[in-house]
């Protein structure tokens, strides 16, 4: 009875199903051929992998060498990238994080940076693995992603290092050199021009041939826009605001501080296009991103400070609340409300504008001049804000051009 039942079954199955059957077979036969084969070949010993591994990490090697030699650095840096991923090794950080540097890419450079100095915590490798061109990558590339204290916080540490090197190569001393140019950069940026020129003369490696503050302004000029370019060159576009607004301040204090004043009319004019121009490239960044960052915790103190002290004070005590205000502008190019409300507080009879502004504005009808610039900055950032309307009648008021219209 069973044998017939089996026999029934075997017929219905051949004769109801056989693609299905044709399929199971051939998915059988193929499991068979791959167990065969792997019986046939003995798996590989953790020396073999181990082996095959260094070899293709040689080649990569060899091939990113070659490619760097050709000039072409991003083929480089893809293939040393490879690598690492094979075997990210402090050394192969090391290295990595100069082909990363060459190619732009700032945040792998961060990684090795942190990697090699995580090592070196740790005592799996010797301190040297973290030496001066190293260092100064990772420091510079953290500025280039915007983060500014941790930048100087690994510069600084750098110069600490090259200030107790004891060798005879003799190249401590250039080093030495650029860790503190960009310190004093760094320190710019985090602080403001006067600690960072009494940084500079203290050290005395600013020249003293009665031009400190100019030689300090070019120097930093010359770096704040150096990390512009990297920036923009990446389309790093939040890091790119923060450059801009930090130049954009630079050059609105390079009005005031005190060599300044020996400039011509001419330059004076000159130097307040420059201005304005640094501040609609900080515009047009800030109306081109997706998320709108706030302003800086301290910048946003330091404006509800001056708001505070012009609501409940006398007109009569309002100088520094203003002078608060304009640094504000100048650190924060990009906040609509207090262009905004800069303007309106300029524009009262109350204020002699020149007073505040010394000479970064020039020409006549200076007064309406500054009000209707910060204005216009307010309409650009917001065109349907809240007080466009009123930003728009004042500026009718003053014969001035409506952007749009």
């Amino acid at each position: 009875m069973t044998k017939r039942l089996l026999t029934l079954a075997f017929v219905i199955f051949n004769c109801g199903v056989p693609s299905l059957f044709a399929q199971t077979q051939s998915a059988t036969d193929s499991a068979y051929d791959s167990y065969n084969k792997m019986l046939a070949s003995p798996p590989q010993t953790p020396r073999e992998v181990f082996y095959q591994l260094l070899d293709k990490e040689h080649k990569l090697h060899d091939k990113a060498t070659t490619l760097k030699k050709q000039g072409d650095i991003m083929g480089a840096w893809e293939a040393f990238s490879e690598m690492v991923q094979l075997d990210p090794a402090p050394l192969d950080a090391r290295v990595f994080c100069h082909y990363s540097f060459d190619a732009g890419k700032y945040r792998d450079v961060v990684w090795c940076g942190q990697r090699i100095m995580d090592a070196i915590n740790a005592d799996k490798v010797n301190a040297w693995m973290m030496d001066a061109p190293v260092q100064m990558e990772w420091g510079i590339s953290l500025a280039v992603l915007g983060d500014y204290r941790k930048a100087d916080s690994v510069l600084v540490d750098g110069i600490e290092k090259l200030h107790t090197a004891n060798s005879d190569f003799g190249y401590e001393k250039e080093w030495l050199d650029y860790y503190r140019e960009w310190h004093y950069t760094l320190n710019y940026i985090n602080n403001d021009f006067s600690s960072t020129l009494i940084l500079a003369e203290k050290d005395n490696t600013i020249a003293t041939d009665g031009h400190q503050t100019a030689n300090l302004y070019n120097l930093l000029a010359r770096d704040i826009s150096h990390l512009v370019g990297l920036a923009q060159g990446q389309g790093m576009n939040y890091p790119l605001l923060s450059h801009w607004s930090a130049l954009h301040r630079l050059v609105r204090e390079d009005m005031v501080v005190d060599y300044a004043f020996d400039k011509s009319e001419s330059q004076r004019s000159k130097n307040e296009g420059i201005v304005t121009g640094i501040a609609w490239h900080a515009i047009d960044v800030y109306n081109g991103l997706p998320l709108k960052p706030l302003p800086p915790a301290d910048v946003a103190r330091e404006y509800q400070d001056a708001m505070n002290v012009i609501a409940t004070k006398p007109y009569g005590s309002w100088y520094d609340a203003i002078q608060k205000l304009i640094d504000v502008t100048r650190r924060v190019p990009w906040w609509a409300e207090v262009h905004y409300n800069l303007a309106s507080i300029l524009k009262t009879d109350k204020v002699t504008i020149s007073n505040y502004y010394c000479i970064e504005y020039t020409g006549a009808n200076i007064d309406n001049k500054i009000v209707a610039q910060e204005l216009i900055f307010y309409l650009a950032l917001e065109p349907n804000g809240e007080k466009a309307g009123e930003a728009k009648k004042i500026l009718r008021s003053l014969n001035q051009q409506i952007p749009g219209e």
